[in-house]
């Protein structure tokens, strides 16, 4: 079932979700909402939920209680493998780790992105244009992205293939996990420019989280997490 709702790409409602390990951590959202084509930082300290809430936006965890509705679908009906495929058509996800893997080129690093999306837009015989165009955007070399392995790139370079493999899908959603933490202050200026360039070329909307609040001037709005998130964390 879909929700004829189209100003918004993410309507979440009386979400509630528990982590269990060491300690018991409980995460509530009553609303949250993000328009179509919006870019929104959300801003936390560590540990206040941050991860948490991305993981749910992005059907990696499943809430116990709530509505998760992204692009008109509520992810929380769905099957693992429909969210996998929900996954790869409708989000570009660029986690903290990057999680390259590190023994490939960029180019193999992007393609499987490719690989695990439809491919309407982008038959297999016009991957290799297509990857080559996007990361010739973001300031990469051919070469580079053909040859190289991604463990001997540099930190920024290594930020902008994340960025490439999130986007070359042409996804409704980006969603961004602390994507600048291991960059200087000028390179992070520098990556969120690149970054806003790609997201308006393919009218994307656009969820990034830190903890650092410099960062939210570029962006539509700011919002501190605890204004839309109730967490609890107690012992077990």
């Amino acid at each position: 079932m879909q929700k004829i709702e189209n100003d918004l790409i993410v309507d979440i409602k009386d979400l509630a979700f528990q982590w269990k390990a060491k300690s018991t951590f409980t995460l509530s959202v009553p609303s949250f909402e993000v328009k179509n084509g919006k870019t929104i930082f959300l801003y936390g300290a560590s540990g206040s939920g941050k991860s948490t809430l991305l993981s749910l936006i992005t059907g990696m965890n499943s809430p116990q209680a709530g509505n998760i509705w992204i692009d008109n679908q509520n992810i929380t009906q769905l099957t693992s493998r429909a969210k996998d495929r929900f996954r790869a058509n409708k989000l570009g996800i660029i986690f903290q780790q990057l999680n390259l893997i590190p023994f490939t080129t960029p180019y193999s690093n992007i393609e499987l992105a490719l690989a695990f999306a439809d491919h309407n837009q982008c038959p297999k015989a016009e991957w290799k244009n297509h990857i080559l165009e996007i990361t010739d955007n973001l300031d990469l070399e051919p070469s580079l992205v053909l040859k190289a392995r991604a463990s001997e790139l540099s930190i920024g370079q290594q930020q902008r293939v994340a960025v490439a493999r999130a986007l070359i899908n042409k996804p409704k959603l980006i969603i961004a996990d602390e994507p600048t933490s291991a960059l200087d202050e000028n390179s992070q200026s520098l990556f969120l420019d690149l970054l806003f360039s790609q997201v308006n070329k393919i009218k994307a909307s656009l969820i990034m989280v830190s903890h650092d609040k410099r960062l939210s001037s570029k962006f539509d709005e700011s919002i501190d997490l605890h204004d839309i998130c109730q967490t609890v964390r107690q012992a077990s």
